[in-house]
């Protein structure tokens, strides 16, 4: 697991200098702003408010037992608005360096995004204090009330170590791929995103980092890696002793690749944080204990060596055809040509697809068409590859476990019958 660098970049450092800047209302007394006081005025624009209010709101769904809470506080010249929940808690932060300290206040959330989301175009005034919040327009023609609750949810506070900087457009690529072989049972922890991060040697001795996501479930597995360009050390092992990998929930790493800038990702023993802009989110994760070995089913796939090859576009064409009345498919693949078909009780067919097999005897496979609608959109190479283990199987005439490659990802698909 990982330990404290001893030299990390400064990126960290310039990502909270960047942080977007509140207007805030001057103190109502002359009491220092470092100080605990009753009350707090801040002053901050509609569209900003709003947009903080939606992103914190949305998280609140992803927890499975999230509670209804904002979290605002005052404090080391910032001010703080967050949420906090069994599986993600997220901060904005904001500078307010002429408001004064605020211990923390609890509203609603969803009522204050209702709000935000209906006020005027002028600067909003906030007035908080232990008993509610207030929001008043610039001319006063409004003054809106929120009450505070009285308990205060526990936040995350283990000690995170930057890793890495992760180009946001790249990680949701990457997420997407794996996403629909995750387990649909949230009780299982193959419903969640396998993430792993694993040091790599050069030949000339230089370390860096890959970045593996793997999504498992009963239809098949997809995994795929990513070199992680930008490393927060000089030294990868003083930051990585061993391997780390951690089970992500889904809800809440969807929301990070729907929200996310490009990020800093941090580590802890069972979490994760990831900072961009003015924004921290924290993600608590399964055991990952429990997630199966992936080395393991690697192993078991190397003897997956007969190649089946497609026009992808062309058997993409025929399986969504196959699709309209059916999602199983049957392939019947006899050197040059596979026909695929189905038969249901509302109709049936059947469609001659070209493809390159060297193999003597008729191959048999049956297979989802869904999933492998989803692998076959998502490989960017002109032609597509079945990788067959004829030999496992050999009296069913049939493969098991059909491996599709395409680059930097592996796609595996069981098969529902073999023949």
């Amino acid at each position: 697991m990982p330990r404290a660098a001893s030299k990390t970049t400064t990126k960290t450092t310039k990502t909270s200098q960047n942080q977007n800047k509140i207007e805030e209302a001057p103190p109502t007394s002359n009491s220092a702003s470092t100080k605990s006081s009753s009350q707090c005025t801040l002053s901050i624009k509609p569209g900003e408010l709003s947009q903080n209010l939606r992103l914190l709101n949305t998280a609140i769904g992803c927890n499975q037992k999230g509670l209804d809470r904002l979290k605002i506080e005052v404090k080391d010249s910032q001010s703080i608005f967050s949420i906090a929940g069994d599986t993600i808690e997220i901060k904005i932060l904001h500078k307010a360096t002429k408001a004064q300290h605020l211990e923390p206040i609890q509203v609603s959330c969803k009522q204050f995004n209702d709000i935000a989301a209906r006020l005027d175009n002028s600067t909003q005034k906030l007035e908080l204090n232990s008993n509610e919040v207030s929001i008043a327009n610039r001319q006063g023609t409004y003054n809106l009330r929120l009450n505070t609750y009285k308990d205060i949810l526990p936040q995350n506070n283990a000690e995170f170590i930057p890793v890495a900087t992760i180009k946001a457009d790249r990680f949701k690529q990457a997420l997407d791929k794996v996403l629909p072989f995750l387990n649909s049972d949230s009780k299982e922890v193959t419903s969640g995103v396998c993430l792993q991060i694993q040091r790599l040697e050069d030949e000339d001795g230089q370390e860096s980092l890959i970045l593996t996501l793997t999504g498992l479930s009963i239809p098949g597995m997809g995994t795929t890696t990513m070199i992680i360009e930008e490393v927060e050390t000089d030294d990868v092992s003083e930051i990585i002793e061993e391997d780390i990998k951690l089970v992500l929930p889904k809800k809440a790493i969807s929301f990070i690749a729907s929200n996310a800038q490009d990020f800093i990702l941090s580590i802890a023993d069972n979490s994760l944080k990831f900072n961009w802009s003015n924004t921290e989110c924290t993600l608590e994760t399964f055991q990952s204990d429990e997630y199966p070995d992936l080395e393991k089913i690697k192993a078991l796939l190397e003897d997956n060596n007969l190649g089946v090859t497609f026009n992808r576009l062309d058997l993409l064409n025929a399986l969504k055809r196959q699709q309209v009345m059916s999602d199983e498919v049957e392939f019947k693949i006899e050197e040059d040509n596979c026909q695929l078909s189905h038969a249901t009780e509302t109709g049936s067919g059947a469609e001659n697809v070209f493809c390159n097999c060297d193999h003597d005897e008729s191959i048999f496979l049956w297979l989802h068409t869904d999933y492998l609608i989803k692998v076959i959109s998502a490989i960017d190479e002109q032609t597509v590859e079945f990788k067959l283990d004829l030999e496992a199987e050999a009296e069913r005439k049939g493969s098991s476990r059909i491996v599709i490659n395409d680059k930097n990802t592996m796609y595996c698909l069981a098969q529902l019958v073999s023949s």
